[in-house]
């Protein structure tokens, strides 16, 4: 006890210190905080009445082409990712179905409420049915309970590997994707961005597609085929198109 109460001697005092300087701190930013967002519901309130104007201002500026173009990718990346969250809501619906058979074959109490639960759980990509399925397994496990345990992993299983084969199908019939380029879309983006990539890598992959099939990229794509005859013919001893005459060709 002496030693505790010699602790708490040299203790408490740096602790009311810093507690009474970070108070001092708190103190001393809370006019320029109140300032900030005073200014920033302001800000967010004028050009949230001023953006249609802005807005068809900034459009009357710019020339056809770019107007072309943005409205372009606007339409694909609108479809696109309306596109995507129509394929979450019926893989969602699919791991509903699976979990409510599932729970009712484990006798698992309030089967209803916790596949639906867990469905709406498995729409947001970070998470998943997972996340709750996993731990309480495991708790199963550790419990004794084994026979629970196996069940709800054998539930979880038949969740993943729904998501993993019917995804890149239900992606691709919404989005106007093939499977394979559903899938590939998806993986790149998991492996450059995450989770933030998984959802951008159908949308940003239907967008080049779709200005592909409008034209827009036409003149693009023909000089860079050009850049690349050219750079082929250099490397293998000839001449450049743009160094032929015209009686060569």
């Amino acid at each position: 006890m002496q030693r505790l109460f010699a602790w708490l001697e040299a203790v408490i005092p740096g602790l009311l210190s810093r507690g009474m300087d970070y108070a001092a701190g708190v103190a001393r930013s809370l006019p320029s905080f109140a300032v900030a967002s005073v200014a920033f519901v302001m800000a967010a309130y004028f050009f949230a009445v001023d953006f249609p104007h802005l807005r068809s201002a900034a459009v009357d500026k710019l020339p056809q082409g770019p107007r072309f173009l943005f409205s372009q990718i606007k339409r694909a990346a609108s479809a696109g990712f309306g596109g995507y969250l129509r394929s979450q809501l019926i893989l969602s619906v699919g791991v509903f179905f699976i979990l409510l058979v599932g729970f009712f074959l484990v006798r698992q109490s309030y089967a209803l409420l916790l596949a639906l639960a867990l469905a709406v759980l498995d729409f947001i990509p970070i998470l998943g049915s997972g996340t709750v399925m996993v731990p309480w397994a495991a708790a199963d496990m550790i419990l004794g309970d084994y026979r629970h345990a196996l069940g709800l992993m054998a539930v979880w299983g038949l969740v993943a590997l729904f998501r993993r084969v019917a995804e890149p199908k239900i992606l691709g019939d919404q989005t106007g994707l093939s499977p394979l380029l559903s899938l590939v879309s998806v993986y790149v983006g998991m492996k450059l961005r995450g989770v933030a990539g998984m959802i951008l890598g159908p949308i940003l992959c239907l967008v080049a597609l779709n200005l592909i099939r409008s034209g827009v990229l036409d003149r693009s794509l023909a000089d860079l085929r050009l850049a690349v005859g050219d750079l082929s013919a250099i490397l293998r001893g000839e001449s450049s198109q743009a160094e032929k005459k015209p009686e060569d060709f």
